[in-house]
């Protein structure tokens, strides 16, 4: 992952963590005891890439490596893509982003902070559809993908209150 991490450097402050991250995240087994050379591996990276790069060019970043390893050392490399998901970033001063961040302010005294997680969220399925101004929101305690994550229903009823203003306030 190291040359990877050198290859997309970018950083963009909006993200959290603000670069791209190419992290080993799964091992297969391959055999069930102690002396047995394996004769296949498989392990598997996540990778969460800033919008400004295409997957596509990581893509052929990662395929370019291979093959420099398949010719250095005589070996067979298949990569394969699990899951393949992009979509544009949100501008930060897009209607929804406004309405949202007046609307949390004014029902909840809480000054949103924006930010992107570089991954799927319920608006990334809609901005690669075309609609641009959508962003995912949602009062949280920091737990998302982190062991014994949660939400609070009281949270959850708040949240509601504020989408519910959003879509039948006759201000907007």
């Amino acid at each position: 992952d190291e040359k990877l991490h050198t290859k997309f450097s970018a950083k963009d402050e909006l993200f959290d963590p603000p670069y791209s991250t190419f992290e080993p995240t799964k091992r297969e087994k391959n055999v069930d005891n102690v002396n047995t050379i394996p004769g296949l591996d498989v392990s598997y990276m996540d990778c969460r890439i800033l919008p400004e790069y295409s997957i596509d060019e990581v893509v052929d970043y990662v395929e370019s490596v291979k093959r420099f390893h398949e010719i250095r050392d005589k070996e067979k490399i298949n990569v394969e893509i699990v899951q393949r998901s992009s979509s544009p970033k949100t501008p930060e001063n897009a209607e929804i982003v406004l309405r949202l961040s007046d609307t949390i302010y004014r029902l909840r005294g809480i000054k949103p902070k924006l930010f992107g997680i570089g991954g799927n969220t319920c608006a990334s399925f809609l901005r690669r559809e075309g609609f641009r101004e959508s962003v995912a929101w949602c009062t949280t305690d920091s737990t998302a993908h982190k062991p014994n994550e949660y939400c609070k229903i009281e949270n959850m009823v708040e949240d509601a209150k504020v989408f519910f203003s959003i879509f039948f306030d006759p201000k907007y």
